[in-house]
């Protein structure tokens, strides 16, 4: 499986991507009860989504993997999960479910998104041009091409030219 296709935080790279992800969304609900003895819902709003999971790191710097994850529990981030659109998110739970001696760290952990949900709303874009591709625009703007690829899943071939009322998100 190539780097596109595995999980990250920031600058941290899942080795091999969790076994199980969850993605949570509820709304905000209140609710008044009425003299008739009948009662009224509204929704309020919605409550941040929660990402959460589990996994394994395995072999050689299993445990190194485990601390350099939990060294992101102060700061927002980026989380990339395949076949989803990128979000902030702060990573809130970080749990060691089982250290074993044969090379393997079990873990589970819980991710909550900024109401800022999809990282591309609130982020620089340009519009393409028609004639340069992905690869163009990450030498332009200096960004790493594996990160623009992540930021515009929308854009199947880095390779190929991006069409002019295409959207193309920076970061």
């Amino acid at each position: 499986m190539n780097k596109l296709g595995k999980m990250s935080f920031g600058s941290f790279v899942f080795p091999v991507n969790p076994e199980v992800i969850r993605i949570r969304q509820e709304n905000r609900v209140s609710g008044s009860s009425m003299q008739d003895g009948s009662g009224i819902i509204s929704l309020t709003g919605k409550k941040p989504v929660v990402i959460s999971g589990r996994g394994q790191f395995i072999g050689d710097g299993c445990t190194e993997y485990f601390e350099q994850l939990r060294g992101l529990m102060n700061s927002g981030g980026i989380l990339y999960i395949p076949s989803q659109s990128p979000v902030y998110a702060y990573l809130v739970k970080l749990e060691l479910v089982c250290e074993d001696m044969e090379g393997a760290v079990s873990y589970s952990f819980e991710f909550k998104c900024s109401k800022e949900n999809d990282v591309r709303e609130n982020r620089n874009f340009i519009y393409g041009n028609g004639e340069s591709c992905l690869w163009d625009y990450a030498y332009n703007y200096g960004i790493d091409i594996d990160w623009l690829v992540r930021l515009n899943p929308h854009i199947r071939r880095p390779d190929i030219g991006v069409g002019g009322n295409e959207r193309i998100f920076l970061c």
